[in-house]
């Protein structure tokens, strides 16, 4: 006690104290530190964009066979299955075996599947059929699936702190 008749906080820590985290703070983007996550997370930026522009590039090639938007939004729809169908199979697939293996193969087997659009627009696969087929091939390797195993491999201290800020940004 002191002579005002208080108590003063001793200043040693506690027994039932937790320990001080070791290193630096985690932050909104302590995450991208670490060298092979920004190599997946720019790896997977360009295979979303990839995606997304084969998308786009496929609704305007039916529309310009078809003229007509069912069609059009067909094909959309081809595009957006795969992620509910397959993801649901590939999720459980994923985590039984080496997700940087699953990752690899099946955006390899996109690639050759965009690659060969143009050789199959040449031999008149190009009808809005056909290209509703290979959008939805190629948007079935490109699952919710495969896009997890990138934080996984994260620091959970640096996901939080990641989700936290995503959660700050979206109020």
């Amino acid at each position: 006690m002191t002579d005002a008749g208080t108590e003063t906080a001793d200043p040693s820590p506690s027994a039932d104290a937790a320990p001080a985290p070791v290193g630096p703070p985690a932050s909104t983007f302590s995450v991208f530190r670490k060298r092979d996550f920004r190599l997946l997370w720019s790896a997977q930026l360009v295979s979303t964009i990839g995606t997304a522009l084969t998308d786009l590039a496929a609704g305007i090639l039916v529309f310009r066979e078809t003229h007509s938007a069912a069609a059009v939004g067909l094909m959309f729809v081809a595009t957006a299955v795969p992620t509910l169908i397959v993801g649901l199979i590939a999720g459980v697939f994923v985590d039984r075996y080496d997700r940087r293996k699953i990752m690899v193969i099946a955006d390899l087997l996109r690639a050759v599947i965009v690659v060969s659009i143009p050789f199959l627009i040449h031999i008149n696969i190009g009808n809005h059929r056909g290209v509703s087929v290979v959008t939805f091939i190629q948007n079935a390797g490109h699952t919710s699936a495969a896009r997890d195993a990138g934080p996984a491999r994260a620091r959970a201290r640096a996901r939080l702190a990641a989700f936290a800020w995503l959660r700050r940004a979206k109020r």
